[in-house]
């Protein structure tokens, strides 16, 4: 993404943002700063901006607001700046509007737009199967070529798609693949301003930034109020409902933090409904049908509204039946779709085998070969197949009921008392469907 590398702007109109936002981040960084002051350079630095480009802005504050002013620093002998009075004051005030805790100068929101888009249209991905086969073999999924094929066509095509079926089929695992297929990175903005308020962006823990892999000299060449980062993964988690996805005061939604990447909204139909006589999944769908077209959300801001783009990838994530989730309405609004059952007995025996062998297992590959044909059994007997996940959990289990677990003994009678376990477990997660 380097031909879309952010300029460095040389002067304030560059920037589109108020000079009171200015004058706020410099004299928050002089009021931490407190009797040390801060340096030209140093607030530079910490605003993101040229020093060259904030200069006249604290000159005024020096000379006519009276908000600041210049001393030697006798750590290092240089002239700092330092806040005064007036300054405290006209801070405390500003800080009451704008509530934000960076230095770091925020982006116009009409120049993230278009840098949204821009990004985006270059972003055309073009899977290959031998790179969803390379991910499958470091994550130890077995899946097959149809069921790939799959993830290629969806992953490509940048519709929203729901992946559906019983728990302990993997559908957390195909998320993590599909974000894997994300093979690009991009640039996010700190913070937004926006209708007069500043809206941080980038979250820590939740972005991953690159910037530590950009040497000095080629990270002073663009705007490092941008920062160069992996595309994000935004999960949505079960106890949101349909507001979640609205704006929260200053916390911008996820479908908006997860521009560029991925959204999952995990469990989806589980969510707790607005309206007691309506499916959550239903809720979430009317909220995000013209989002699904338009790639775009218009939300309401405290101070007015505004259409945000949102150009990413959408999986609606659940392990409930497709008639408890939509009904034939929204089927035709969400034609993509992805089912995940247990996994014909070749694959299943892989699994087991693959997993044994993981948790280092004394067996042979016949002798767990054999074992598996019983663990089989011990579903067939039930009218069962064996889910994905479970040679994982029963071997996992397996391994810690053992005094000595390395090797792990696996018995015939190791694997019965793990099924009998797990059995209302499984019982209960095949009658689902």
């Amino acid at each position: 993404m380097a031909d879309l590398k952010p300029k460095k702007p040389t002067k304030m109109e560059e920037l589109k943002i108020p000079d009171r936002v200015i004058v706020f981040l410099i004299l928050s960084v002089l009021k931490d700063a407190a009797v040390n002051g801060e340096s030209e350079f140093g607030i530079s630095e910490k605003l993101k901006i040229p020093n060259f480009v904030i200069k006249p802005i604290i000159t005024d504050l020096k000379e006519k607001s009276k908000f600041i002013e210049t001393f030697t620093s006798q750590i290092t002998n240089q002239l700092h700046y330092r806040i005064l009075t007036a300054g405290d004051a006209a801070h405390s005030e500003m800080m009451d509007k704008y509530k934000y805790k960076s230095y770091i100068a925020p982006v116009a929101f009409e120049d993230y737009c278009k840098s949204v888009e821009e990004q985006s249209s270059r972003l055309n991905l073009n899977i290959k199967l031998g790179h969803i086969n390379e991910i499958c073999e470091q994550r130890g999924l077995h899946l097959s070529d149809d069921f790939k094929m799959e993830l290629k066509t969806l992953i490509t095509n940048r519709r929203p798609f729901l992946i559906y079926g019983p728990p302990g089929n993997g559908k957390t695992a195909i998320t993590e693949v599909l974000h894997n297929l994300l093979d690009y990175t991009i640039y996010l903005p700190h913070s937004i301003y926006l209708n007069g308020d500043i809206y941080p962006f980038f979250i820590d823990g939740v972005h991953e930034s690159l910037d530590s892999t950009i040497d000095k000299e080629t990270l002073k060449t663009y705007d490092n109020r941008w920062v160069y980062a992996k595309p994000p993964k935004i999960i949505v988690c079960t106890n949101s409902s349909v507001e979640y996805f609205d704006m929260r005061g200053l916390i911008l939604p996820p479908q908006v933090i997860a521009n560029l990447g991925m959204m999952i909204i995990d469990d989806f139909g589980r969510n707790p409904p607005r309206n007691p006589n309506q499916k959550s999944s239903i809720e979430i769908l009317n909220r995000f049908i013209t989002l699904f077209e338009s790639e775009a959300d218009v939300l309401e801001l405290e101070n007015g509204r505004a259409r945000f783009p949102v150009k990413e990838r959408i999986v609606l994530s659940s392990n409930m039946k497709m008639d408890d989730i939509l009904d034939q309405a929204f089927r035709r609004r969400l034609p993509f779709n992805l089912a995940t059952f247990n996994p014909p007995g070749e694959v299943a025996e892989k699994i087991f085998t693959a997993t044994a062998k993981k948790l280092n297992a004394k067996q042979n590959d016949d002798e767990l070969k054999s074992l598996f044909t019983f663990f089989d059994g011990l579903y067939k007997q039930n009218n069962l197949s064996v889910p994905g996940s479970d040679a994982r959990d029963m071997l996992t289990y397996i391994r810690s009921t053992k005094d000595a677990p390395d090797p792990l003994d696996i018995t015939k009678e190791d694997l019965h008392r793990a099924f009998a376990k797990r059995y209302d477990v499984i019982k209960e997660n095949v009658n689902m469907f």
